[in-house]
């Protein structure tokens, strides 16, 4: 029997944190819109900022921003994007 494949929750932690991912800003908005919750943590990338930030979609780091999505520092990712905003990168 072959191994079942890697379920997406466990992936991305949600569907926001992959949509994030994928550069889907439309999805994005979508589910901001109704009632995702943009600070749940888990998944490859610790949370939907952090799997936006990494594969350079700024966009959507800058909307989940704007969303007023938490920036902490628990996660390594979130201390180079805390580093990253501190620099005034300009979206």
């Amino acid at each position: 029997m072959a191994p079942m494949p890697m379920h997406r929750e466990e992936e991305y932690g949600s569907a926001l944190q992959a949509a994030s991912s994928g550069g889907c800003e439309q999805i994005v908005r979508l589910l901001l819109d109704n009632g995702a919750d943009a600070n749940a943590q888990g998944g490859y990338y610790g949370d939907a900022i952090g799997a936006a930030w990494i594969n350079g979609h700024n966009r959507i780091v800058q909307l989940l921003l704007e969303s007023g999505v938490e920036v902490n520092m628990q996660g390594g990712i979130l201390f180079w994007l805390a580093f990253w905003i501190s620099r005034s990168f300009t979206f």
